[in-house]
């Protein structure tokens, strides 16, 4: 249907609407949004997956800023 070079956010709102043949005031009829969902499918992200408890553990304490925390406190308990 469209034939672009670029990215969307790189053209001009009036350019981007002439390339979809949509206007603002309009915007596409139902027929319409219905073939350009059968040809591009629904704008729906997947739901991202969940991660696991040991993986958040195990980020916060390879933190550069955590083992920096980390190896002052064995060296203040090293001190006394």
């Amino acid at each position: 249907m469209v034939a672009f070079i670029g990215h969307y956010f790189d053209f001009d709102p009036d350019r981007v609407f002439r390339m979809w043949q949509v206007t603002i005031d309009k915007g596409l009829s139902a027929d319409e949004v219905v073939a350009r969902r059968e040809l591009y499918g629904s704008n729906i992200l997947p739901p991202a997956k969940p991660r696991p408890l040991w993986r958040i553990v195990w980020d916060q304490f390879t933190d550069f800023i955590v083992m920096v925390l980390i190896l002052a406190a064995i060296v203040s308990f090293a001190i006394g």
